[in-house]
């Protein structure tokens, strides 16, 4: 005989009671089971309306910033658009200046000064052309770190999304209220779980806020290396106009200086021609024809012949 049967020989009153009570006690853990079941289930969709109402507000409102921040932008963009205009003629004026003032300069010391300031112009500008060069592959690297930060924050948050969605489907993936619920989900909605899902979701939080800050960091270095960049090339489109200018003025005046001295040597040549002919005002002699053939005296120009 068992010990059961001998429990229920001996006191089958009480065993009957037990028997009752534990069918009530189970009765009301199966009805606890799906009470608590159905109010996660509730808790998670409002978890879930919550989280994507919340999200979407949030993306309209960093879309507004954006849009406002874009409009500023460019209304600076346009401003400073200008202001170079503004410096740009006003370079244009000077450079005309310093042509007029280069055309009326024909002597060799300026010459010599110009080509020498030429050179230590084109030395100064190649030297801060490598400077900018050097500066723009430093920003470049800067920005190649920051999109690969970027881009390990991206995987991060995508795995924690990967890792939430997968522990919410094991929560929701067995029937659709308490009716069909299953017993063995118990160890899948307690205290723990829940705390884990909440520290996921802060977690996840937390990420994307870095991610977004470190993003809008990038984004704010990216348009600042660009609107120096473009800076940087007006600068050297100006110098190039103003290097072009000189050298074309340096031309001229080379050219310049060139038929002067021809015009010296000529001139010298023609008077020392004229010393050797007559220094009468007119005097004629008969030409091969029967004519006769006058020179004047000609003292400020090149000695001509008229025959008569």
């Amino acid at each position: 005989m068992s010990l059961d049967d001998n429990m229920a020989h001996q006191h089958p009153c009480a065993c009957c009671a037990l028997l009752v009570d534990c069918k009530v006690k189970n009765q009301e853990l199966q009805a606890f089971i799906a009470k608590r079941e159905w109010g996660m289930e509730m808790d998670l969709t409002r978890f879930r309306e919550q989280y994507r109402d919340s999200f979407k507000r949030n993306r309209l409102k960093e879309i507004e910033e954006l849009k406002a921040t874009a409009a500023s932008q460019k209304a600076n963009l346009t401003s400073q658009i200008e202001d170079l205009r503004k410096d740009l003629k006003e370079k244009t004026c000077q450079l005309n200046e310093v042509q007029k003032q280069l055309k009326l300069a024909q002597d060799d010391d300026v010459c010599a000064k110009l080509r020498r300031d030429l050179r230590m112009a084109e030395v100064r500008e190649k030297d801060s052309t490598q400077a900018r060069m050097s500066e723009s592959r430093g920003f470049e690297e800067q920005l190649r770190r920051a999109q690969e930060d970027l881009t390990t924050k991206d995987e991060e948050i995508l795995a924690l999304h990967k890792a939430k969605n997968a522990f919410l489907c094991r929560l929701t993936d067995e029937g659709e209220g308490p009716v069909h619920a299953k017993p063995t989900k118990i160890k899948d909605l307690c205290p723990m779980e829940h705390t884990q899902v909440e520290a996921h979701e802060a977690k996840l939080t937390c990420v994307i806020g870095l991610a977004r800050k470190q993003e809008a960091r990038l984004n704010t270095a990216q348009r600042s290396v660009e609107q120096e960049l473009r800076q940087k090339q007006l600068q050297l489109e100006v110098r190039d106009l103003q290097l072009q200018t000189l050298t074309e003025a340096n031309e001229f005046m080379m050219q310049n200086v060139t038929r002067l001295t021809e015009d010296v040597t000529r001139l010298h040549r023609e008077m020392q021609q004229f010393v050797k002919e007559p220094t009468t005002s007119e005097c004629g002699t008969e030409a091969a024809d029967g004519g006769t053939v006058t020179y004047r005296d000609y003292t400020c120009t090149p000695h001509k012949r008229r025959q008569t």
